[in-house]
């Protein structure tokens, strides 16, 4: 069910996602994230500061990437296009970030403040 609404599968179109669409592929990333239960034990309570940490993260995450090289991801989009789901792919052996996209990282993760208000 999305929305209320049942989808057909057969009404579901799977491609690779474009760059431009990544912003609307994070949001779909961070709803289904957002009330995990390690996800609020690890960036707190409130859910409006969850889901602008949430969003922090996985942005920093797609800005930290190299197109082409780090990742392919594949979206599932509804009969008007919108995404419904996301699907991150990495070859074996490179699902750890290197050091230049750990450093990349650094300061979103920093950012976090895990340890800030609205944490457990």
């Amino acid at each position: 069910m999305i929305r209320d609404k049942a989808i057909n599968l057969e009404e579901l179109e799977i491609r690779a996602l474009g760059a431009a669409e990544m912003g609307e592929a994070i949001g779909v990333i961070v709803r289904g994230m957002e009330d995990n239960p390690l996800m609020v034990a690890a960036l707190g309570q409130d859910p409006a500061i969850r889901h602008r940490r949430l969003l922090r993260l996985f942005g920093a995450m797609a800005a930290a990437e190299v197109p082409g090289r780090d990742r392919d991801m594949l979206a599932a989009r509804g009969p008007e296009g919108s995404i419904l789901g996301v699907c991150g792919i990495m070859p074996p052996g490179r699902c750890q970030p290197g050091i230049g996209r750990q450093l990349r990282l650094l300061p979103a993760l920093f950012a976090l403040d895990p340890g800030g208000p609205g944490a457990p």
